[in-house]
């Protein structure tokens, strides 16, 4: 992922002060470079990614949202979770008040959750991979999505 520093050096180093000058525009055009990074589908919607895992799954989105601790719900909410968060770019605090007021450190716990059960399971890494492919459309989000669940902190 490029920083704004980044993106700012590649328009000012393909800028040429003899061909065009250094604009306002020019800078503005790289600042929404940088932001159209962090945008997810605009058609995607939390609701969305919910009723796709929850159709997977077999289980309501109410169940999904409520505390109850059955192992079926608990994995679609897990998965769920990871989905908002690496999918939607959502922070851990939003996820969770999405999926019906969990706390950041239940998003964490998911994310860890997804991660060794995608690594340990081909069965689970099929069904994985098989929502990813139903709510995602682009490839290079799909990519992002499933390099983030194998390893969560590979941006830092």
């Amino acid at each position: 992922m490029k920083t704004p520093e980044t993106i700012f050096k590649n328009v000012v180093g393909e800028y040429s002060p003899y061909i065009t000058p250094l604009t306002e525009e020019l800078c503005i055009i790289a600042m929404k470079l940088y932001a159209k990074q962090f945008q997810p589908a605009k058609d995607l919607m939390p609701e969305t990614i919910m009723k796709i895992v929850c159709d997977s799954y077999g289980v309501t989105i109410e169940k999904v949202k409520s505390r109850t601790r059955v192992r079926e719900v608990v994995w679609a909410r897990q998965l769920t979770a990871v989905l908002f968060k690496f999918g939607l770019k959502m922070t851990t605090t939003k996820a969770g008040y999405e999926l019906g007021g969990f706390d950041h450190a239940t998003i964490l716990h998911s994310i860890y959750q997804v991660k060794n059960r995608y690594n340990s399971y081909k069965l689970d890494r099929t069904q994985i991979d098989s929502v990813i492919l139903q709510a995602f459309e682009s490839d290079e989000q799909r990519a992002y999505i499933t390099d983030r669940i194998i390893d969560p902190h590979k941006d830092r």
